[in-house]
């Protein structure tokens, strides 16, 4: 007699063989075999691991397309792009819903939002420019207004930096005006250096009066230490 792996009761099978089962918390009896899981497992690592990489490249490929047309014709500030996919890595989710592939911007509370969609909820597109539209002096949206004190300085930010910091602070840092570099920070400031640039001592600038100050700054002058 073939045993089965799961049985709504053990009825049909022979009474010698009912220490075979376990009985579930949903009242099913489930055959008792210790590596099936393990079994399983095995078998379909592969398919697994396929699946994560296509839905990577999936979400990748949305974001990139989504970014392309949103910045499309921009004067985007050095690494806006790099802030935007960020955000949209964040909050976007795709799912599958009625056998399609979905996507859903998530608030902070994990919650899909309302906004503009056929559905009723609101699409990448739409989270990506009401990004850009909070920060119209990295994106070069329309009446930005001026560069921001940190943006005259050449200020600099790290990946790592920019990584260990919260969703507030991030934005902080993209309103402020800071560049996002790779590298560590001792050479930051030699690389925001470039020949030609004029250059503002730390002491120089500490005699400085505020409006003097001010001035440099306007002439375009980057602080060194």
């Amino acid at each position: 007699m073939a045993l089965r792996i799961v049985e709504k009761n053990l009825e049909n099978v022979q009474p010698e063989l009912h220490g075979l089962y376990v009985k579930q918390k949903n009242g099913e009896y489930h055959l008792n075999i210790s590596d099936l899981e393990d079994y399983f497992a095995r078998r379909t690592a592969d398919v697994a691991a396929e699946l994560k990489i296509t839905q990577l490249n999936e979400k990748r490929l949305a974001i990139e397309e989504c970014c392309l047309r949103v910045l499309s014709g921009r004067n985007v500030m050095r690494n806006g792009e790099i802030f935007l996919r960020k955000h949209l890595e964040e909050c976007l989710a795709i799912e599958t819903m009625d056998g399609q592939r979905v996507g859903r911007i998530r608030g902070e509370d994990g919650k899909s939002l309302i906004g503009d969609g056929s559905d009723g909820f609101s699409t990448l597109t739409e989270a990506a420019t009401r990004y850009v539209e909070q920060y119209p002096t990295v994106f070069g949206v329309e009446g930005g207004g001026k560069s921001s004190p940190a943006a005259s300085l050449g200020k600099t930010i790290t990946r790592q930096e920019f990584d260990s910091l919260d969703p507030i602070s991030r934005a902080q840092r993209m309103r402020d005006g800071y560049t996002l570099v790779e590298g560590h920070p001792a050479a930051l400031a030699k690389a925001a250096v470039r020949p030609g640039d004029k250059l503002l001592s730390r002491a120089e600038f500490d005699r400085l009066a505020p409006k003097e100050r001010a001035t440099r700054f306007a002439e375009g002058y980057k602080l060194v230490d």
